[in-house]
């Protein structure tokens, strides 16, 4: 291999340290901050297994609580009834509305 030298300023030398010295300096500061950054996502890969595990495992309580409760059989005629005896309430409060408002308009001629 043949070696060649090149001639420079002192200015020009101090420069070129003090550039491959920063150089140095920011290639340190990214690996710390990639090193940072690899730990930050292990740990929060193993936080979203642990939730994804405690989540099956509700996900398994809640089943069995479904299949353990028992369930009410609601009939639609029931239903039917109730909405009928509510349309009648909510139709008899119009009467009454509609017979005070005929009274108030009686008294006022």
């Amino acid at each position: 291999m043949e070696l060649r030298h090149i001639k420079l300023d002192y200015d020009d030398a101090v420069y070129g340290k003090k550039e491959l010295l920063n150089s140095e300096l920011n290639i340190l500061k990214i690996l710390k901050r990639f090193r940072s950054y690899q730990l930050l996502r292990r740990k929060e890969s193993i936080a979203k297994s642990k939730l994804r595990n405690q989540l099956q495992s509700i996900k398994a309580r809640i089943k069995n609580l479904d299949e353990t409760i028992p369930t009410e059989k609601i009939y639609k005629s029931k239903e039917k009834k109730k909405t009928l005896a509510k349309d009648k309430e909510s139709s008899g409060i119009q009467d009454e509305l509609d017979e005070i408002r005929r009274k108030l308009e009686e008294l006022g001629s």
